[in-house]
């Protein structure tokens, strides 16, 4: 019989395998790529209450990539490659949650990826795709 935290990992593991992405992840700019799967996740954080109403006088994006840790364990400035969704700079890691860790992310802008060498407009920013 399993563990309920055991169970918990497996429905984990499930919930990353069906709704993550095949990335390529670089610990730096022209580190060595590997692949990762990674869910990136941007969605809205209310922050403030100035005036004590009870509800957030601003909405953020605050996007935030999870990655499995026998996988991958990011490091600030290392970079998400994505196919279609731009690329990513770790600005944060959060520390582990049990079998995952969460990096707080940051898209770059072409302006940054140019001078980084990399092209905006090829798929994975032009960078040789690692073997598998």
């Amino acid at each position: 019989m399993t563990s309920h935290r055991e169970q918990k990992r497996l429905a984990r593991r499930e919930l990353h395998r069906r709704l993550a992405d095949r990335a390529i992840y670089l610990d730096r700019p022209g580190g060595f790529p590997q692949w990762v799967s990674v869910r990136i996740h941007q969605r809205f954080a209310d922050s403030g209450e100035l005036l004590r109403g009870g509800f957030a006088e601003a909405h953020e994006t605050v996007p935030r990539a999870v990655f499995m840790r026998d996988e991958c364990e990011p490091v600030r400035g290392g970079l998400i490659v994505t196919r279609d969704d731009g690329i990513w700079r770790v600005d944060n890691t959060l520390p582990p949650d049990d079998i995952t860790v969460t990096a707080e992310v940051i898209r770059q802008p072409d302006s940054q990826l140019v001078a980084w060498g990399f092209d905006p407009a090829a798929l994975y920013g032009g960078i040789p795709v690692p073997v598998e």
